[in-house]
């Protein structure tokens, strides 16, 4: 609803959906579950869950990104015995 608000534009559904999948899809491996699930309890049609796919895959994607180089910085110092 916020993102309704301040982006007028962008059709309140359209906006529902993407938040709705967007989230979780940072943090759970099922892209496609996450997009059908959007799609059909928001009520997309075909053209209007291309965005819910986009923010899904950005959303997933960035994560990815971030702990990959967070995990490269991180380096756990080896104890020689």
């Amino acid at each position: 609803m916020v993102v309704h608000l301040i982006f007028p534009d962008i059709p309140y559904a359209i906006a529902v959906g993407c938040m709705l999948s967007g989230v979780p899809g940072a943090f759970i491996k099922a892209p496609l579950g996450l997009i059908a699930i959007a799609a059909l309890s928001v009520g997309l049609g075909p053209v209007t869950t291309a965005p819910v796919a986009v923010a899904v895959a950005v959303s997933y994607l960035l994560t990815a990104a971030i702990l990959t180089v967070v995990r490269k910085r991180v380096t756990v110092p080896h104890i020689h015995a």
